[in-house]
């Protein structure tokens, strides 16, 4: 818990789904953890189906949840697109590792931490 901003809930939701941020001590039910991390993957789907990448559905599946992890615009500007944009997805790996060694390094971990499944809410974890 870094106790700073960007706070998160759930499953790393730092914008509730109208666009406001979530606050410190916020808490939400696993089952609105849920409904915002669809959410959020819906909206990185978007963005990636406008960039028309030849993926199939498994390479989609996982580029979607690597950019749930490290935040659009690190993907944006990785160079990883310029290597799926020519077929050379031996050569995104690289760009990959080192964004998120990076991102490892600068202290920004994702934290999906929550209580059981049995447990009513999912609290907040924070970020930075």
């Amino acid at each position: 818990h870094t106790g700073k901003e960007p706070y998160t809930i759930g499953y790393g939701t730092q914008f509730y789904p109208d666009g406001a941020p979530v606050k410190k001590g916020q808490y939400c039910s696993q089952e609105k953890a849920l409904e915002y991390l669809f959410h959020e993957l819906g909206i990185i789907e978007g963005r990636l189906d406008k960039l028309n990448l030849n993926l199939d559905g498994c390479m989609r599946q996982a580029l979607v949840s690597f950019i749930h992890s490290v935040g659009w615009d690190s993907f944006l500007y990785s160079g990883i697109i310029d290597c799926l944009e020519a077929d050379d997805f031996h050569g995104a790996m690289p760009t990959t590792r080192s964004l998120v060694a990076s991102w490892t390094a600068g202290e920004k971990k994702l934290i999906y931490s929550y209580y059981s499944s049995t447990h009513p809410s999912v609290r907040l974890q924070t970020s930075c």
